[in-house]
C-alpha cells in the first residue's frame, strides 16, 4: 500500500479541469478508495470560477490505493522434498502441495517411509531427494542441498508393496493360553512376552506361530525373510498391549455365606480376584468353576466332576 497526492492547480487555458492526473492512476492497476473518485467527480462538477473560490489553496488529498501484490513464496529446498511424520512406530511421507491461494488441493496419499534417525523427538522431519537419487534430512532453515547430509531413506514407491508393520512376533502355547514374544532386531526393543488369542494354526504340541501387523491393523502367519504384505498368510488377533490379559476362561469361584468371590488368573497380569453374586444353585457348594472354552463363547458351571450348566459369565 502506498499513499496517492492529488493536487488541484488553478485553471488555465486550454488546461484540463483538475489539472493533471492523479499519481495513482498513471499506468498502474490498483484499487483507490471512493474518497478520490469523489473528489474527482466534485473538482470536474465545479465551474472555474467556483474551483478559484473554494480550492484557493492546493488541495492534497492523501489516499490509500491497493496494488494487485502477490506475496512472495518463501525460498525452500531445491529438489522433490516431503514431510515425514511418525505414529506408533510407523512413519508417512506427505507430499508438499503448493496450492493458489483460495484453491482446493487433493494432495496424493502419502507413502511409507523407514522413520529418519530423530524423529521420535521432532515428531517431524523434512525429507529431500537429491540429484543422485539419495535422501537427506533436511535441516530448520537449510534451502540448500550443500546443507543436508544426514542421509535417510527415502519414500517408497506409489505401488510398493506395503511393509509390515512393527516387530515379528513368536507365538506358542502357555498352560491354556497362548504368549508372544518379538524377535528383537534393534535396539531398544521390548522383549516382554504379552498375551494373545492362540492362532487357529498353532498345534497342540509344543510349536511356534511367527506373525507380523499387517498395514491394516490385523495381523498375519509370516515365513522366515517375510518384510510385506504380500507374503502374509493366515489372518489372526494381533498381540494384547503390554501389560493387559485377554479375557479369563477360567474363574475359581469361592463360597462363604450369602457371598462369593470369583478369581481368574492370566499370565501376564497374574491374580484378579473380585466379588459377585453367587448363582443360583440347588446346592451350596463352598468352591466350584466357571469356565468357557474361547472368549466369545457362553460360560458353563462345574461342581466337582460333574457335567456343566449354562451360566452367566462372571462381572464385576
Amino acid at each position: 500500500m502506498r499513499p496517492c497526492v492529488a493536487s488541484e492547480r488553478p485553471p488555465i487555458r486550454g488546461a484540463r479541469p483538475l489539472g493533471r492526473e492523479h499519481e495513482c492512476l498513471r499506468g498502474t492497476r490498483v484499487r483507490c478508495s471512493c474518497a478520490l473518485l469523489t473528489a474527482i467527480a466534485y473538482a470536474r462538477s465545479m465551474s472555474a470560477f467556483r474551483r478559484r473560490t473554494v480550492f484557493a489553496t492546493p488541495l492534497i488529498a492523501i489516499i490509500s490505493c491497493g496494488g494487485s501484490r502477490s506475496r512472495p513464496e518463501e525460498p525452500t529446498i531445491p529438489g522433490e522434498h516431503w514431510n515425514v511424520t511418525a505414529n506408533g512406530g510407523e512413519c508417512h511421507a506427505h507430499d508438499i502441495e503448493h496450492c493458489p491461494k483460495g484453491a482446493l488441493c487433493n494432495p496424493p496419499p502419502p507413502r511409507q517411509i523407514e522413520c529418519p534417525a530423530g524423529i521420535a523427538d521432532a515428531g517431524w522431519v523434512q525429507v529431500v531427494e537429491k540429484p543422485d537419487h539419495t535422501c537427506a534430512v533436511v535441516p530448520s532453515g537449510c534451502i540448500e542441498l550443500a546443507c543436508a547430509t544426514q542421509t535417510t531413506a527415502c519414500p517408497l514407491p506409489r505401488d510398493a508393496p506395503r511393509k509390515l508393520h512393527g516387530p515379528i512376533w513368536k507365538v506358542g502355547r502357555h498352560q491354556d493360553r497362548c504368549l508372544a514374544v518379538p524377535e528383537c532386531t534393534t535396539e531398544p526393543c521390548d522383549a516382554k512376552p504379552r498375551a494373545i488369542e492362540c492362532p487357529a494354526s498353532l498345534g497342540v504340541p509344543p510349536a511356534e506361530v511367527r506373525i507380523g501387523q499387517l498395514p491394516s491393523g490385523a495381523c498375519g502367519a509370516v515365513p522366515e525373510g517375510c518384510l510385506d504384505e504380500t507374503c502374509a498368510g493366515e489372518q489372526m488377533t494381533c498381540p494384547m498391549p503390554a501389560g493387559k490379559d485377554l479375557p479369563p476362561l477360567v474363574w475359581d469361584i469361592a463360597r462363604a455365606g450369602n457371598e462369593c468371590t470369583a478369581t481368574s488368573r492370566g499370565p501376564i497380569a497374574g491374580e484378579h480376584t473380585f466379588k459377585l453374586a453367587c448363582p443360583p444353585l440347588t446346592t451350596s457348594p463352598p468352591r466350584y468353576q466357571i469356565r468357557r472354552t474361547n472368549v466369545t463363547a457362553p460360560c458353563e458351571l462345574f461342581v466337582g466332576a460333574g457335567p456343566g450348566v449354562p451360566t452367566m459369565c462372571p462381572e464385576e
